[in-house]
């Protein structure tokens, strides 16, 4: 299945999950903020919802899912917040804990979305 977003060809397979990080090739060196939400749809909701009306200064970015971190992902948040946005439920919150332990060493702040504000990670 091919996506067309934001004059940006995204390949997804229709069946399994993708191996990358879903919108990153709009990070641009201006980006400061990435958020990353645990899914495509997620990620829909917050663009919707006008979190990058900035400009290119704040991306939306998505995991695959909940089980699918890469470490070679870390280096795009260097120097930039990155703010967690996972599911709830126990496979969401277990991966902001790894990715915000991966993010660590590289991002300029890494924060998590708990559904009542965002928090450090």
């Amino acid at each position: 299945m091919a996506l067309l977003c934001h004059d940006h060809l995204h390949l997804s397979s229709a069946f399994g999950k993708a191996q990358t990080l879903w919108r990153s090739s709009l990070v641009v060196p201006a980006t400061r903020t990435i958020y990353v939400t645990e899914g495509e749809t997620d990620a829909i909701s917050l663009v919707d919802a006008g979190v990058e009306n900035d400009g290119v200064e704040t991306v939306v970015v998505a995991l695959p899912g909940a089980a699918i971190i890469r470490a070679d992902w870390s280096a795009l948040f260097t120097g930039r917040e990155a703010i967690l946005c996972f599911d709830a439920d126990e496979a969401g919150q277990q991966a902001v804990e790894k990715f915000a332990v991966l993010l660590g060493p590289h991002a300029a702040n890494v924060s998590k979305f708990n559904w009542n504000g965002k928090e450090a990670a």
